[in-house]
């Protein structure tokens, strides 16, 4: 799945199959550009979803909660 735009950021999943038990990671990297540069962090969840699809859309709407600051603990002030 190809990065979204959202609210001034890119919300691209990075979600990875997990070998031990062939379910998916919640990954998700949210990316900030500037004049000069952007700046990228990776945010994650320890569930893992039985499908790719699955966790590509939990992915992306954890970008977005992390956007609208709610998901506690986690900000994107430092992309800012």
């Amino acid at each position: 799945m190809a990065g979204i735009k959202y609210r001034g950021f890119i919300i691209t999943p990075n979600s990875k199959q997990l070998p031990e038990t062939g379910e998916w990671s919640i990954n998700v990297l949210i990316k900030k550009h500037h004049e000069s540069e952007s700046v990228v962090c990776p945010y994650s969840l320890e569930q893992t979803l039985p499908t790719k699809r699955e966790a590509e859309r939990t992915s992306c709407r954890l970008g977005m909660d992390i956007i609208n600051g709610r998901v506690p603990g986690c900000s994107v002030a430092v992309l800012i």
